[in-house]
């Protein structure tokens, strides 16, 4: 399984990813960016080949921050 976020602005480098499996079916994934332009939301996307994704949901963005901030998303379906 694949997993990737995707912004709907900009975001300045710095943004790191992790994803914690909380138990067999769970996964929690958690994010920071560094500072985000115009970012009005994240799209979460699963893939099980690497190469098709689909969107599993969405969190809602700063818009825009010139500072960091965390963001997670728990994902129920795991792969």
């Amino acid at each position: 399984m694949t997993l990737k976020i995707v912004t709907s602005g900009y975001e300045r480098p710095g943004t790191s990813f992790t994803v914690a499996l909380i138990n067999e079916n769970t996964s929690l994934l958690t994010w920071t960016t560094s500072a985000e332009i115009n970012n009005d939301h994240f799209e979460v996307e699963r893939s099980t080949d690497g190469i098709h994704y689909s969107v599993i949901g969405t969190v809602k963005g700063a818009v825009w921050i010139e500072m960091q901030k965390d963001y997670s998303f728990t994902d129920p379906q795991s792969i």
